[in-house]
């Protein structure tokens, strides 16, 4: 992998004195690359930090860093037992080399994706060492995917996990090339770093396929199952040991309610929770063809050559149980996100690369009667083009027939949106139509731009619409104010840290969930309350500040609120 990183650099180095042949073999080659900077600055430049995920784990890192205790992450001045500390790590890494900004901790995520990427790539490599087209072929396959190319721009912890499960699975596949002590070692350390990221759930993406190695190991293989199965034990206990390098010291500065969260609450009791509120076991089924759009609606995968495979084709067995007993796993565990299928998604790639790659080499010599023509692309151009006119026609009704929407409760930002993203994907489904298709390499470089369009033009055009309406920096800055006021500032019902950090906050916002809003002023008088409210405000009440939030709205509201006799809505 770091190979990989180093023929890229060396690369983009000698594009100062490139011949323009030389740039075309960049395109081809690491095209990937571009399409991926684009959309993640697309996303940084039009998308703020979303609540309650984004805002919430960046200002845990906030507060881990205002406190200057990198041991035990906090919440609104209360431990935040929920996620591990590596992430909130990262942004101090960040922080302590460009200052404190809003721009770092939006890479963080995005770059561990980009590493799961080029770790796909590396672990491509030496599946199938011999065939350089299936290395080739991962980084488009990922990078075209349009959940991938969505969460690839979100900060979150799930990339995280798909990096250190792929170079996991990537030290299993040297032990297998002989490197034992070598191979080993990088599992441990992916576990371990695996739990600093996330948990223990690196463990359903990782020790599957070692547990499984009976059924995938080559035949020629040499390796005895004891001494396979004793430094997959030496794996996991070199993982446990990296993670109580932090787990127990946080478990004591943290005190008994933290530690029992750590060690059972995020693990035993998540999954015993999940079991009592989640979603049915057949959840993921339906959202597969939108999670793995445009692939799995592409009829070239569907005509490719599938059977059980047999030991000689024991790379594609690995890849078989990385994702299945992960995701049947997931499926039963009730309690369900669509991103926590993303440390999957590079063992889908390598199942498609390859195949994709025995079926149809990536070079000239094939003939264009041997390859489908330009309606290979018919149905994902078909789905491209009903995205389109959902996002044409809708927006444009909102100019045209306002009051078909007159009894639906919709965002207030739903009318700002342009009709022109819809165009967009509607001149790109006729494109796709168009393109007269090659070799797979060729139809790939094509299909891998569906997804990332279709993110820009959300971003582009929905997101900016919607972005005064997600946007929490204006407001928190305006609470930060308060604060440094002395004036006690209150949120109804449940905190999320959506303000602390965008408001560089250093004092926990009050929390008031039963008490009555009379009582509350009168014990504060110079107080003011944060609340949400479904719908604006009824006339005669003047809040001293609102905006749009989420489809609702946004009120800070003062004593004086409760003089007019009007009730503040709940």
């Amino acid at each position: 992998m770091v190979g990989t990183f180093q023929s890229v650099i060396r690369m983009l180095i000698s594009l100062g004195k490139a011949t323009p042949e030389m740039i075309r073999k960049f395109c081809l080659d690491h095209g990937w690359i571009i399409i991926w900077a684009i959309g993640l600055l697309i996303a940084l430049m039009v998308r703020p930090l979303l609540p309650s995920d984004e805002t919430r784990y960046v200002s845990a890192a906030w507060e881990m860093w205002s406190r200057g205790d990198f041991l035990v992450p906090h919440l609104n001045g209360e431990t935040y037992s929920h996620k591990p500390p590596l992430m909130f790590w990262s942004i101090h890494a960040g922080w302590s080399l460009f200052g404190v900004n809003d721009w770092w901790p939006r890479l963080v995520s995005p770059l561990a994706g980009l590493g799961a990427i080029f770790a796909a790539r590396a672990l491509a490599a030496n599946l199938w060492p011999g065939k350089p087209e299936v290395s080739g072929l991962v980084p488009w396959l990922l990078t075209g995917t349009l959940f991938w190319s969505l969460f690839g721009t979100v900060t979150m912890f799930d990339m995280w996990n798909a990096l250190l499960a792929t170079v996991g699975l990537l030290g299993v596949v040297l032990a297998v090339r002989g490197k034992m002590v070598q191979g080993f070692g990088i599992l441990g350390l992916a576990i371990g770093f695996g739990v600093l990221a996330k948990g223990p759930v690196i463990l359903l993406y990782t020790l599957p396929p070692v547990l499984l190695a009976p059924w995938w190991l080559p035949s020629d293989c040499t390796i005895k199952l004891r001494n396979w199965y004793l430094a997959t034990l030496a794996a996991i206990l070199l993982g446990a040991v990296i993670g109580l390098c932090w787990a127990l010291p946080a478990a004591l500065a943290g005190g008994d309610a933290y530690a029992k969260a750590i060690f059972w609450g995020q693990t035993a009791g998540r999954v015993e929770k999940s079991f009592a509120h989640g979603r049915p076991m057949w959840w993921y089924l339906p959202l597969l063809p939108l999670l793995l759009f445009p692939w799995i609606m592409w009829p070239r995968l569907w005509r490719l050559k599938v059977a059980l495979p047999g030991r000689e084709a024991w790379p594609v067995r690995l890849a078989l149980c990385w994702f299945l007993p992960a995701f049947i796993a997931f499926s039963f565990i009730s309690g369900k996100q669509p991103h926590y299928l993303l440390p999957m998604f590079p063992a889908l790639a390598l199942l498609a690369a390859f195949k994709l790659g025995e079926d149809q080499m990536p070079d000239e010599r094939v003939p264009d009667e041997q390859v489908n023509g330009r309606w290979d692309q018919r149905l994902p151009a078909l789905m491209v083009l009903l995205t389109g006119l959902v996002l044409t026609l809708v927006p444009a009704s909102f100019q045209v027939a306002p009051d078909l929407w007159m009894n639906v409760h919709t965002p207030g930002w739903l009318a700002d949106v342009s009709p022109l993203g819809g165009l967009v994907l509607i001149i790109l489904a006729g494109l796709m139509l168009r393109w007269n298709t090659g070799p797979s390499f060729v139809t790939i470089r094509k299909m891998t731009l569906v997804g990332p369009v279709i993110v820009a033009v959300i971003h582009l055009f929905v997101f900016s619409a919607a972005a005064p309406a997600y946007d929490l920096k204006a407001v928190s800055q305006w609470i930060a104010a308060r604060q440094l006021e002395g004036k006690p500032v209150a949120w109804r019902k449940k905190y999320h840290s959506q303000f602390h950090f965008l408001g560089r906050l250093k004092t926990p916002i009050l929390v008031v969930k039963n008490q009555p809003l009379s009582e509350w002023f009168a014990a504060n008088p110079d107080g003011v309350m944060i609340m949400i409210h479904r719908n604006p405000p009824p006339p005669g009440l003047k809040a001293r500040y609102e905006q749009p939030f989420r489809g609702r709205y946004l009120a800070i509201w003062g004593a004086e609120a409760l003089a007019t006799g009007i009730k503040l809505p709940e």
